[in-house]
């Protein structure tokens, strides 16, 4: 089971994924460590990946790591399967940048 939050300006959303199939989807207004640990601790995922638009909270963070296995945070520094040629990458929504990398990993693979 893996896990994805976005942390967004109006909204946070975490979804838990089971081999690539959406196992379920939350969304909180604000989300809070006790939400998330709730989360975390009835749906057991090993790994997962964050991103968010606002500062990141250090009880996310240690949350993470004291409930996952391993986790990213998406960053324009995190390694791609694609390049960001945006003259100012910081300044990109990684909301963005996530539905690039998900439109990348539903293209057909190269034929021959």
């Amino acid at each position: 089971m893996n896990i994805t939050i976005d942390i967004g300006n109006s909204s946070s959303k975490i979804t838990l994924f089971a081999d690539n199939v959406v196992v379920n989807h939350f969304q909180f207004k604000q989300l809070t460590e006790k939400d998330l640990s709730a989360i975390l601790d009835k749906a057991k995922p090993q790994s997962g990946i964050f991103c968010s638009v606002k500062k990141v909270e250090p009880w996310l963070v240690s949350t993470l790591a004291d409930k996952l296995t391993g986790y990213y945070e998406l960053t324009t520094q995190l390694a791609l399967p694609l390049t960001i040629d945006y003259q100012t990458p910081q300044t990109l929504g990684m909301d963005r940048v996530a539905a690039a990398v998900g439109a990348w990993s539903q293209k057909p693979p190269p034929i021959g």
